[in-house]
């Protein structure tokens, strides 16, 4: 490890560091490099933190003590597993969920596993069973003292999961509720309860419901037709004590928002909370379940709506501390009197402080970029256009520190998903491309999730078509300001965003210098047929309609694979050989269509290289090429 990020995270500093007035060409390894730590979560006493890391290129779980450091820090070995998570259990002990290799059923395969760290002791604890599913980390309930977790696991692949009452201490597992057809999923309250199941029945998805651990039966409580969930119900929770709880849903309003919830009725009760113009993300608890603390969603940028008072002044704390900047609090200890804070903004990767509010003090224990901190980076706009039927695009301009914000270079930066959103926030992609001199234009267009499900539905059966024609109009939209220079575009984008690169090199050539494509989507037909071995036959379904909607498309016209020979600008290719999301032999097709045509392609394997870019060495590897590419068919300068 590396000994600037040690003293980054072991040395303590107090708030009010300066920062670089000059804007500077930074090395591609301090964008590309992970951060050093990830995912920081207090102990329930406040007295320790547990961590992602990386050591010297490899990702472990650390144990950070932050009252006595003479203790040290622990660190917790997990060999060439990917950390999935990891999360407190009690004041000694961690859970860590791992992705390994698997035998199941005979066959060679992922799988996640459970293992439990006891902390004073160093004692790490399987959980499960030798021979199990392919889930081995579905937690659903643990204990607050750390003795015991509730874990949802199936015996073999095609077994219906059943839930067991799981010793942290010793691994030995107890059923408590048996598997039953149709529930693969279930959910404990507060308490420690088994209160719910939800699985799929032909066309619909099934909740069940009993009222107290006493009962063996689970009633049918509510039902959702897959082919119309889009306006129904998103998550639900279970309380500990009444037939009321709580559900997500937009079936009211379009978007989604937070209700209570009469589970005997069926009824949709009066709002929790709800947003005038886009859907909550998620919501969380009080510590004894009883009452919703907070609501968490997304305008121009993430926000945390606290509805509990103690909360609510504490935030007020921290943002008076620290005005103008994104202020999280990611975790806190039991009492409520140490917190956690993660403090940046588009432009600044951040930093982590410990708030002691006993002590009225914060105090700066960790910065994850630490080769960033004090660089000027480039500012981060929150945009929106018109697309040419007059929908309103919301999206995000970057624009390159030190440079006049007219005819600049652009790269236009789709997401991936596609039914998914950018927000306002540090994207070391975009911050590396800026800092390359580009402005850098993330449009949210539709079918993006998160603005209500007209916005989501207006993206069914556009890909190639309407999705690509609102990134087309926001170009456009940049020229006619005076932004950016019409001669100067390239198109780039990872997974959907890599399949939005190719299709813009293929429809609007003359709009672009080049394009760059990672683990792009490049035979839609296939991929589909993919999926549909991956999903359940319901979901697949809704997936099906979702890409060819009610015009229902052709999705042959809007694959890549098979329109190689329109493709009109020079086009790099970079995919990872073991990626299950979009499997590298959509890559392969590509070349052997591109190469058939006679079109240029310049193509990277990036080897054991799932869909995200997760180690350090190939996120370098990564940029590199882009910048290469970059100088070559669309320089900045």
């Amino acid at each position: 490890m590396n000994a600037g990020g040690w003293s980054a995270l072991l040395l303590y500093f107090l708030v009010g560091s300066g920062h670089a007035a000059e804007a500077e060409r930074l090395p591609i390894e301090a964008f590309g490099k992970r951060p050093f730590i990830e995912d920081p979560e207090l102990s329930p006493t406040g007295e320790m933190m547990a961590a992602k890391v990386d050591a010297d290129g490899k990702e472990v779980v650390a144990i950070f003590n932050l009252v006595n450091r003479e203790k040290g820090t622990k660190m917790v070995s997990v060999g060439d597993h990917e950390i999935r998570w990891f999360d407190w259990a009690g004041s000694d002990r961690v859970l860590i969920s791992l992705l390994m290799d698997a035998t199941i059923d005979g066959f060679e395969t992922k799988a996640t596993r459970l293992v439990s760290y006891e902390v004073s002791s160093g004692k790490a604890t399987s959980i499960g069973y030798n021979t199990q599913g392919y889930f081995g980390d579905q937690v659903i309930y643990t204990a607050p003292d750390g003795s015991h977790v509730l874990i949802s696991l199936s015996r073999a692949a095609i077994y219906y999961p059943s839930v067991y009452r799981a010793d942290l201490a010793t691994g030995e597992m107890k059923i408590v509720v048996e598997a039953r057809e149709p529930i693969l999923f279930w959910i404990a309250d507060a308490s420690g309860v088994v209160r719910a199941g939800v699985g799929y029945e032909g066309e619909h998805m099934r909740i069940f419901t009993r009222e107290n651990e006493g009962e063996y039966f689970f009633r049918h409580a509510a039902s959702v037709r897959m082919e119309d969930a889009d306006g129904e119900i998103d998550t639900f929770r279970i309380p500990s004590t009444t037939d009321r709880g709580l559900v997500v849903t937009n079936a009211r309003t379009g978007r989604f928002a937070l209700y209570d919830f009469d589970w005997k009725t069926k009824q949709i009760g009066k709002p929790v909370f709800e947003h005038a113009a886009v859907d909550i993300d998620d919501y969380s608890m009080t510590e004894d379940g009883t009452a919703v603390e907070a609501v968490y969603y997304t305008d121009d940028r993430r926000r945390v709506a606290w509805l509990q008072p103690e909360m609510k002044a504490v935030q007020q704390e921290i943002d008076a501390a620290m005005a103008g900047r994104m202020n999280y609090v990611t975790s806190s200890s039991r009492d409520r009197t140490r917190f956690l804070v993660w403090t940046g903004t588009a432009s600044d990767p951040g930093h982590y402080y410990l708030y002691d509010r006993k002590a009225e003090q914060m105090t700066r224990i960790a910065t994850p970029f630490e080769a960033l901190k004090g660089k000027r980076l480039s500012e981060v706009q929150a945009v929106s256009y018109k697309a040419r039927d007059g929908l309103e695009i919301p999206a995000y301009l970057t624009l390159p520190a030190g440079r006049e914000p007219k005819n600049l270079p652009l790269i236009l930066l789709p997401h991936g998903g596609p039914h998914v959103r950018d927000s306002w926030g540090f994207d070391y992609w975009a911050q590396f491309l800026a800092n390359r001199g580009y402005a850098v234009f993330q449009p949210n267009f539709r079918g993006s999730s998160g603005y209500g499900v007209e916005f989501l539905k207006k993206g069914f059966g556009q890909w190639g078509a309407g999705m690509q024609d609102d990134l087309t109009d926001g170009v456009q939209w940049l020229i006619r300001e005076g932004t950016v220079d019409p001669k100067r575009i390239c198109i780039a984008g990872a997974s959907y965003g890599g399949y939005a690169a190719l299709m813009g090199a293929i429809k609007t050539p003359e709009l672009y210098r080049c394009a760059i494509s990672y683990a792009g989507v490049t035979d839609v037909p296939a991929m589909m047929r993919y999926d549909k071995n991956q999903l359940l036959p319901s979901r697949y379904r809704r997936w099906r309609d979702r890409m060819r909607g009610e015009a229902d498309v052709n999705l042959k016209d809007v694959s890549p694979v098979r329109r190689a020979t329109e493709v009109g600008v020079p086009v790099l290719l970079m995919h990872g050989t073991v990626d299950r999301t979009v499997p590298y032999r959509q890559a392969e097709e590509l070349l052997k269509a591109m190469k058939k045509a006679g079109k240029p392609l310049e193509f990277i394997e990036f080897e054991d290289v799932e869909h995200d870019i997760e180690k350090s060495a190939d996120r370098i590897k990564f940029l590199s090429a882009v910048e290469a590419f970059l100088a070559k068919h669309n320089p900045a300068d």
